[in-house]
């Protein structure tokens, strides 16, 4: 993903040429300023790793960037706070390369070091007849999702709460909103979530592309169609206002749909029951009044101030503007670069990187800033499964390979479930195993101690699963 800078000059050309009666035509384009960044400072991360007598060797060359329009800064190393970082999860300190780059190494197994951030494993399994090795790890991003997802239904219900409250408070003398409060505790709610929903079954994937990002539109104009908020009509009108980024055409599109959805159970149009919808400036200046007004609001602005902004920086519209950005399931657009490389001897038989000859498989991703809230669905997660069969152990008894890549991680994970005496029992008897044997035939007649002869219904010997796969292998021309 390529830093977005030019999208947030953009958008910012666009908000110079707004009419100052649009502060709420200007709210999303704020958000995605807020999301782009001035200048996409990131960290860069390489790690490279190669499998050593049971363990996995890491290393990681890190580096700050930061990129501009026109220019790219040449990199800086890591800051004090990172480096000490590393020195804590790797043991030692982290040294310098000769370009200033950022560089620390060591060889692990079980859980690997969380460097970047995350969580990771890697485990080599050894048997008699080779071995099987496993890597699996996350980068940054948080895999609890029902969690994630509670926390924007949080706020999308304090959201629905806020503007329930406003329309009590700012409805006209007598007017009846009681279905307008209905509709927006029942329904709004509901849909609302519902599109979050789809945004994030569609953006779940660490990158989207494009094409990704115009399927969810078409998917959301088509809920919206469904449920009469939206009409054909309505479509090429909200075009021309967005085009010249009229407010007030936009809001009464909006009031327009509204109405419809409740056309069966209001007893007056919604603008003579609430008064600040006739125009853009009237609704913004009466809902920004009542937002700053609102206990939620003057804590958030307390704690914003006591972090160190500006007063500036904590208007009614920056609150509400922070809290569109965390609903939001678009991806930050500030974020950190992360290649990983895997050397390998050969490809591997399961992973999701890509393999660049002769010996490389190759992830290249980007993670979220560890400092911001989660945007992404999922966070990236790389994997890779590969096995180094025995060829002498294997010739010995078959007369050649049979056990190698899936089947072979296959039969070490059988193996590695034996007791320590069925192990015992098994390698015995895969000792008296010669190519002359019928080997399928006598690995189905083997019983480890205990087992009886014949197993009851739906059952299976334990030797029945090594003897399938000898039997496929041995069976393929």
């Amino acid at each position: 993903m390529r830093c977005s800078r030019s999208r947030s000059v953009r958008i910012c050309a666009s908000l110079a040429i707004l009419p100052r009666a649009s502060r709420w035509l200007r709210l999303p384009c704020l958000v995605l300023v807020a999301l782009a960044g001035v200048g996409c400072v990131r960290n860069c991360y390489e790690i490279e790793m190669r499998p050593q007598a049971g363990q996995l060797h890491r290393e990681l060359t890190g580096w700050r960037r930061v990129e501009h329009v026109d220019e790219a800064v040449p990199f800086t190393p890591l800051s004090g706070k990172e480096q000490q970082h590393l020195r804590e999860v790797y043991g030692k300190a982290p040294t310098q390369a000769t370009d200033g780059k950022t560089v620390v190494a060591g060889s692990f197994a079980g859980r690997l070091p969380r460097d970047v951030g995350g969580d990771g494993r890697f485990v080599c399994w050894n048997t008699s007849l080779g071995s099987a090795s496993f890597y699996l790890e996350r980068f940054r991003g948080r895999d609890d999702l029902l969690a994630e997802m509670e926390d924007r239904f949080t706020l999308i219900d304090q959201g629905v709460d806020l503007l329930k409250d406003w329309v009590a408070a700012a409805k006209a003398p007598d007017a009846d909103v009681e279905p307008v409060l209905l509709f927006l505790n029942a329904q709004a709610r509901r849909d609302l979530k519902n599109i979050l929903l789809h945004a994030w079954s569609l953006l779940a994937g660490p990158e989207p592309d494009e094409k990704t990002e115009a399927e969810l539109l078409a998917r959301i104009a088509q809920y919206l169609l469904e449920r009469h908020y939206l009409s054909e009509e309505d479509v090429p009108h909200y075009a021309r206002a967005i085009h010249q980024r009229d407010a007030d055409a936009m809001l009464r599109l909006a009031v327009a749909g509204l109405d419809r959805k409740l056309a069966a159970s209001r007893s007056k149009p919604l603008v003579q029951l609430l008064p600040p919808l006739a125009t853009s400036e009237a609704f913004e200046r009466s809902f920004e009044e009542f937002v700053g007004s609102t206990a939620q609001y003057v804590a958030w602005r307390d704690e914003t101030l006591a972090a160190g902004k500006n007063a500036n920086e904590v208007k009614p519209a920056d609150y509400l503007a922070t809290r569109l950005a965390r609903v939001s399931p678009f991806h930050q657009a500030m974020h950190d670069r992360l290649t990983v490389r895997l050397r390998l001897p050969q490809p591997p038989y399961a992973g999701n990187g890509t393999w660049e000859e002769p010996d490389c498989l190759a992830w290249s991703m980007s993670m979220e800033l560890p400092s911001e809230p989660v945007q992404s669905p999922l966070p990236p997660v790389a994997f890779a499964g590969w096995t180094e069969p025995d060829e002498d152990a294997q010739t010995t008894r078959f007369g050649r390979v049979v056990f190698s890549g899936d089947t072979l991680a296959r039969y070490v994970v059988w193996q590695k479930s034996l007791t320590p005496q069925e192990a015992g029992e098994w390698e015995t008897f895969l000792d008296t195993l010669r190519p002359t044997d019928n080997v399928v035939a006598r690995v189905r007649q083997f019983r480890f101690t205990g087992e009886p002869e014949t197993m009851p219904d739906g059952k299976t010997h334990l030797s029945a699963q090594p003897a399938e796969w000898l039997e496929k292998t041995l069976n393929r021309t």
